[in-house]
């Protein structure tokens, strides 16, 4: 054991040599609540389009045709303290002195910013604070989750006040440690704002004589309010919130591998190519550290503040900016050249003016001269337009707004035609198309799950509704299945598109007569298969072309739908090692017009696979004593880090469950040790796909370790490896050498189903009854599919739910509890070939 402690102890000296952290660390949930609102399609769709307007921002800047925020920027801050304590309900001063480091941290005058290294540069963000109002609320809970209960009335909080004008900040104890946390622009404006706690509120440098502030080291500095608005204004944590992969999507701050904690001391670089710097951005107030080793932010991320404040962005109406020059309205706004899909705007100069910044019907053009000519405009549409002057430090207010409409019909061209995909729910589903409240074309009794329907209707020029129903009431997107409906003209032009709804959804539209199409694409060329693996293969083609316009293509494997795509290639999965097969693509058009099929013939890599080596170095100190499944009761004993038993085997079926006992042994010392068992089951040679880690436990000291597991209907049949790894004081991967620790390899012999599992006998929770989280295992038999996971409350209600992607096999999904109140709760699973339910208990 004291070899393991030696090293240890080496690599933290090197790693940490300039600072031990104690106590606590700096907790924030921003990311956490980014990720969880994303769930929602709308929020998520957004979210896209603010990361698209602050890129597009950054480019124009870049090229000079943006002009950099000037003046400084007054945010008013609304504080709401929640409180249950005495000590919670802080004073007047404690939260000024907030505002006051804001005030500081945002402008760069505070005074530690002399500590940042010369090969980084701080800013001033050019944004200060004002505290407009301050609401107290008393409250009978002890702690609050991350659920923004604080910021609803209805729960016990305080709703916002008028959060499009006003940074609205809530006051309250946090649970889990959790310093605060903020929304990122682009949320529900119900929710919007930043919440952290009483203790981290404020400076103590700041504490009046005779007054107590109440405050807690080390985060005591205020730095806490200062990196959740940052959040707030779109800055990510500056490592990314990944490794040395990810992004935080500002040039001039280094990647970083993680987070830093406590105050390091520089240089410490965790990335090679970090963009050439010599350390990472440690102090820097999106990390992590304490609060008295954060001091700056950096022109780039200044730039991408600026974005949410400009013309269109996510906060433009947040604030008032005071500095620069002041410009008047132009004046004589006017339309001309006004046609189908275009017109011309004209206005008045302005005396000063560098630029003008152009709104039509929301989207902001920057030109220089007086006029500006819109083109791709949509035909008897009216567009509300207004312009407004800029100078070299700032603009002016908007004209008056007027409003053109180009002329033409905006009618559509029909036929018009209906896809629709059905979710996992098909008999709930139906639809009407009405034309002065006659129905002339309807749909329903479908049975199909995930199936596509396709109708056109030819009903002449008119006004039409088209209804769509579900009759659970929750859509058919994205609870139980992706399904969506999408309305197109003859051309291709998309009416409408939907899916997420309650029980209806309606969408009114007009046609114009059209002549039917009645001609097909032509036949994909050069069909070719390429990437052919012992399951899989990529086809690809030339694009057909079409008198109105090809909508997609239909893959076929021996004759049946394989699946359909829009691009000139896609993958087939699923294939069996050593076979033929033929394969064909036809092009269609959106009137249902379908080509002539083109083929060609493929066979798959016959079954041969070398696998990735994996051992450990030493076994004096631990090793696998013995493994037992089915047939194999191998009693191995140390082998220098690995051994090959593939000569052992056992006989396992599909959709049938395994218990695998792995027995460790020591030399004298009992040590913590992680275990891992992979199947390759598609035997690719690899075992790094979805299911093939069919069991895992984290470091333990146990003497024996157990665990089950369903062999999944999809895989394939026949002799294939079993890896089993025992790694010191960690989880182990599949294909690593490391230090102390074991690997065994075995085989086992995959045969057809031969029994029928219950439904229901798979599914488990653990630990149940549970407090802050649990682990729902199930297990799908069927292809991969998404599943969905809700958890309704004992009136039916429904208070937790998330799917998850392409799931196969067994499956384990750890989810996060703490913000239930406590009570008997109903788990269900469901997803095409499984529907499973179980009793949770929330102490």
């Amino acid at each position: 054991m004291l070899k393991h402690l030696l090293v240890s102890c080496i690599v933290l000296c090197t790693m940490y040599s300039s600072y031990a952290q104690v106590g606590p660390v700096r907790k924030c949930a921003a990311h956490e609540i980014f990720e969880k609102q994303n769930q929602d399609p709308g929020i998520a769709e957004n979210r896209q389009q603010i990361e698209q307007h602050t890129r597009e921002f950054l480019q124009r800047k870049n090229r000079g045709a943006a002009q950099a925020r000037t003046g400084v920027l007054t945010i008013p801050v609304i504080v709401h303290v929640i409180y249950k304590t005495a000590q919670e309900n802080i004073s007047d001063a404690q939260i000024q002195s907030q505002i006051d480091v804001l005030n500081e941290d945002f402008r760069k005058m505070n005074s530690d910013v002399s500590g940042v290294p010369s090969e980084f540069t701080a800013t001033d963000m050019q944004i200060q604070f004002t505290l407009k109002q301050i609401t107290r609320k008393s409250t009978s809970k002890t702690s609050w989750s991350i659920n923004d209960d604080m910021k609803k009335s209805s729960k016990g909080g305080v709703d916002p006040i008028d959060p499009a004008h006003n940074m609205n900040m809530w006051i309250c104890n946090l649970s889990n440690g959790t310093l605060g946390y903020a929304q990122f622009p682009g949320g529900p404006a119900a929710t919007d704002g930043v919440v952290f706690s009483p203790q981290y509120c404020g400076s103590i440098d700041k504490q009046p004589a005779g007054e107590t502030f109440y405050l807690k080291s080390p985060f005591n500095k205020g730095r806490t309010a200062t990196h959740e608005v940052g959040h707030y204004l779109n800055l990510r944590h500056i490592w990314g919130d990944g490794d040395c992969s990810a992004d935080d999507f500002v040039a001039d701050t280094p990647t970083a591998a993680e987070e830093h904690y406590g105050c390091p001391s520089y240089p410490l670089k965790s990335c090679t190519d970090n963009g050439g710097f010599t350390s990472d951005m440690f102090m820097n107030y999106m990390d992590y550290v304490d609060d008295a080793c954060m001091f700056m932010f950096t022109p780039g991320q200044k730039a991408r503040v600026d974005a949410i404040f400009e013309s269109g962005g996510a906060r433009a109406e947040l604030g008032t900016t005071s500095g620069g020059c002041s410009l008047s309205a132009p004046s004589g706004l006017a339309s001309s050249n006004v046609g189908e899909t275009s017109f011309t705007l004209s206005w008045n100069a302005v005396s000063g003016a560098a630029s003008y910044d152009v709104s039509v019907a929301g989207t902001v053009t920057t030109v220089t001269g007086t006029s500006k000519s819109f083109t791709g405009l949509t035909k008897g549409t009216s567009y509300t337009c207004k312009v407004k002057a800029n100078c070299e430090s700032g603009s002016g207010s908007y004209s008056p707004e007027i409003t053109v409409t180009t002329t033409g019909s905006n009618c559509y061209e029909g036929p018009v035609t209906l896809t629709l995909v059905l979710d996992q729910y098909p008999s709930e589903t139906s639809w009407t198309l009405k034309s002065g409240g006659t129905t002339v074309a309807s749909g329903s009794g479908y049975t199909t799950k995930g199936a596509t329907i396709t109708e056109t209707f030819n009903v002449g020029a008119g006004a039409y509704t088209f209804t769509v129903n579900d009759s659970y009431g929750d859509g058919f997107c994205c609870k139980y299945g992706n399904g969506s409906y999408t309305l197109k003209d003859v051309n291709g032009n998309v009416i409408a598109t939907g899916g997420s709804f309650t029980t209806s959804e309606s969408v009114n539209y007009c046609t114009e007569a059209g002549v039917a199409d009645t001609q097909a694409p032509t036949a994909p060329g050069n069909l070719t298969a390429s990437g052919i693996t012992q399951t899989s293969a990529t086809v690809s083609w030339t694009a057909s072309t079409d008198n109105v316009g090809v909508t997609g293509y239909d893959v076929y494997v021996n004759g049946s739908l394989n699946g359909s795509t829009t691009s000139t290639s896609r993958t087939i999965t699923g294939l069996t090692a050593g076979t033929n097969y033929s394969l064909s693509v036809k092009a269609k058009d959106a009137a249902g017009n379908e080509s002539s099929a083109s083929t060609a013939s493929i066979t798959t890599l016959s079954q041969s696979v070398t696998y990735c080596s994996s051992k450990g170095n030493s076994t004096s100190d631990e090793w696998i004593k013995s493994v037992q499944i089915g047939s194999i009761n191998n009693n191995s004993g140390s082998n220098n880090g690995y051994a090959d038993f593939t000569s052992l085997s056992t006989s396992v079926n599909k959709g049938s469950s395994y218990t695998i006992t792995i027995t460790p042994a020591w030399s004298s010392t009992v040590y913590s040790e992680g275990y891992s068992v992979w199947i390759d089951y598609n035997q690719d040679g690899d075992f790094t796909d979805s299911g093939e880690q069919v069991f895992t436990r984290s470091k333990t000291t146990s003497s024996s370790i157990s665990g089950s597991f369903t062999i999944p209907s999809g895989a394939l049949s026949g002799a294939t490896r079993m890896r089993v790894s025992m790694k010191y004081n960690a989880i182990p991967t599949s294909c690593e050498a490391f230090s102390y620790g074991e690997v065994e390899d075995y085989t086992v012999v995959i045969g057809a189903s031969s029994r029928t599992v219950d439904a229901d006998a798979d599914m488990s929770l653990y630990p149940n009854p549970a407090f802050t989280s649990t682990t729902v295992h199930f297990s799908v038999a069927g292809n991969a599919q998404d599943v969905n996971l809700s958890i309704f409350d004992t009136m039916g209600r429904s208070v937790y739910q998330q799917t998850i992607p392409q799931v196969s096999g067994a499956h384990d999904e750890t989810i996060d509890i703490s913000g239930l109140q406590k009570g008997l709760y109903h788990v269900v699973i469901r997803g095409e070939d499984i529907s499973q339910t179980k009793k949770l208990l929330v102490k």
